[in-house]
């Protein structure tokens, strides 16, 4: 049965809407759930995945839609972001527009992020 449901997310996951899945996506998936999320319970809720490298078509979403960001070691909450430091202006802030986010104990750069999901 876990196999079943493991094969299921992994099929979603790869339709994701411009998403890539790279190698890193089964260590990020263990992230999540070492930090009492469950992917599969966050495919049901609507929530759209992009692991692995954050490039491509994950870098233009609104930050708005970012729920959680993921790097090597931790998933950072949208909730507990204090700060951003952009790049350039713009009208739409995109994470191609961002340097850094600032959670108060971790200033997470951009290219250190592995993984976003959206909502």
């Amino acid at each position: 049965m876990k196999y079943l449901i493991m094969m299921i997310l992994t099929i979603i996951i790869h339709q994701s809407h411009g998403g890539e899945v790279t190698g890193a996506g089964g260590p990020m998936m263990t992230l999540l759930k070492e930090n009492k999320l469950n992917p599969e319970q966050l495919i049901k809720d609507g929530y759209q995945f992009f692991l692995g490298e954050a490039t491509g078509a994950g870098m233009a979403y609104e930050i708005e839609r970012i729920r959680f960001l993921l790097s090597k070691k931790r998933v950072y909450s949208m909730k507990d972001l204090r700060q951003i430091e952009y790049l350039r202006p713009s009208a739409n802030y995109n994470l191609n527009d961002v340097h850094l986010l600032d959670f108060g104990d971790t200033r997470l750069k951009v290219h250190e992020i592995k993984g976003i999901i959206l909502q």
